[in-house]
């Protein structure tokens, strides 16, 4: 988290692509050998035609050896999933450490976003804050539900700090994965779960911000792709200067703090009122 660059993983569309680079130019550098051999025997295939064409002997095992293996290469091609020949989403600022998995977590039907018997106040505004968000920007209707224990099946949502009882029960077998830094937190999805397990409430909302912009569509299905990722800010100060807003104003300003800076993640305001208000000490500020 925070405004410096890391270095890209290694995602599944990265190593798709590149094996699909590798393909072309070995297919390119036959087809330059190929024709360079048809040259030297003067069997031109665009003059004689494809009936007339003829390997001869010293053709005839490069070709044989090469055409298989070119064959091969474009039909696997079909056999990667789709979600694999497209980017996967960007999340901003970049996360630290970002493991991209196979499956995906399905929104239709959407799955409960579980709760603690005794939920708290930052449990309760997380749970809420995803539910409006995706009822009101992506039409999908979730609810909340309380539990004492995690589920040993079933799909579910769980958001919460290390100090919710049900973040506690799922770290307990991942206690490698676990984020302590100040402001960082785990996300994890599969086909079955979405996990935020943040190092503190800070984290666990940052973590919220980060799955908003993982959700996607295909048609009218909205998902969200698997992920492991590993987060914390590089800068404890990401603030951001802003002039007092005019009353005519006040609804984008309120919208540019929750749409802007909360989703990527800046912590602080710096807010310039100079002459908004009347000081009666200095007056001299609201003359003209």
């Amino acid at each position: 988290m925070g405004l410096r660059p890391t270095n890209r993983c290694e995602t599944p569309a990265h190593l798709s692509f590149r094996a699909q680079r590798r393909g072309i130019c070995f297919l390119f550098l036959f087809s330059a050998k190929s024709r360079f051999l048809v040259r030297r025997r003067g069997d031109l295939l665009g003059m004689t035609g494809l009936s007339s064409f003829r390997l001869s002997r010293r053709m005839r095992k490069p070709v044989l050896r090469i055409v298989p293996c070119g064959l091969m290469f474009l039909l696997c091609a079909d056999f990667f999933p789709a979600c694999f020949a497209q980017n996967p989403p960007q999340i901003f600022p970049e996360p630290r450490e970002v493991e991209w998995r196979r499956d995906r977590f399905s929104l239709d039907p959407p799955a409960p976003v579980v709760l603690p018997a005794e939920a708290s106040t930052a449990d309760l505004f997380l749970a809420r804050s995803l539910v409006a968000e995706l009822s009101d920007k992506h039409g999908v209707p979730i609810t909340t539900q309380r539990i004492t224990t995690l589920p040993a099946s079933g799909r579910f949502i769980l958001m919460g700090s290390n100090s919710n009882p049900l973040v506690q029960e799922y770290l307990g077998k991942r206690v490698k994965a676990v984020v302590d830094a100040p402001e960082g937190y785990l996300l994890e999805v599969d086909a079955n779960t979405v996990v935020i397990a943040g190092a503190d409430e800070a984290g666990a909302f940052y973590g919220l911000q980060s799955l908003l912009q993982l959700i996607e569509v295909q048609g009218t299905h909205w998902f969200v792709p698997g992920i492991s990722l590993r987060d914390w800010p590089y800068k404890p100060f990401r603030g951001i200067k802003l002039y007092l807003p005019g009353h005519e104003n006040i609804a984008y300003f309120k919208r540019f703090v929750r749409n802007v800076m909360a989703r990527y993640k800046f912590n602080q305001m710096i807010l310039e009122v100079a002459a908004a208000m009347r000081l009666d000490r200095h007056p001299e500020l609201n003359v003209g």
